[in-house]
């Protein structure tokens, strides 16, 4: 006779279903906090995380945040972000014009040693890769069980 249910079959019951309301559940958040207050200070955050700046709208339109309130934040986050950019230039100007200026003097031998440790560095990832694809076909670890 077949088995007609998980636990009839060996496996585990499946998982009770949560009936609790949505507002027993809890939200949530970037940063917990229990009154919301690190909401605003998160989506700034998430601005200088990648990563988390994909995830930020679409977070705070769950969490029910207004759109007002979701653009203001985003507009003093994007301020903090450029300024904080501006100010790195700023304060290593003198390093940048000295790297561009050894660029220009050194002209096209430049390009060609940087190039060389990127393209070492492409041939060595590409030849771990190939040895782990030859690894796990031999082992069959990873392979499909259908």
């Amino acid at each position: 006779m077949a088995a007609s249910g998980p636990t009839e079959a060996g496996l585990p019951p499946p998982p009770a279903m949560n009936t609790e309301p949505e507002s027993k559940r809890g939200k949530l958040r970037l940063v917990a906090s229990p009154d919301g207050a690190s909401d605003s200070v998160s989506l700034m955050a998430s601005k200088f995380v990648p990563g988390i700046s994909v995830i930020a709208p679409p977070l705070a339109g769950a969490l029910g945040m207004r759109t007002r309130t979701f653009l203001a934040i985003q507009l003093a986050a994007s301020a903090l972000w450029s300024a904080a950019g501006l100010a790195l230039g700023m304060a290593f100007q003198a390093q940048i014009g000295l790297g561009l200026r050894t660029l220009r003097e050194w002209g096209s031998s430049a390009l060609l040693l940087l190039m060389v440790p990127a393209a070492a560095w492409m041939a060595w990832r590409v030849g771990r890769s190939l040895l782990t694809a030859r690894w796990l076909a031999a082992t069959g670890v990873g392979g499909r069980s259908c």
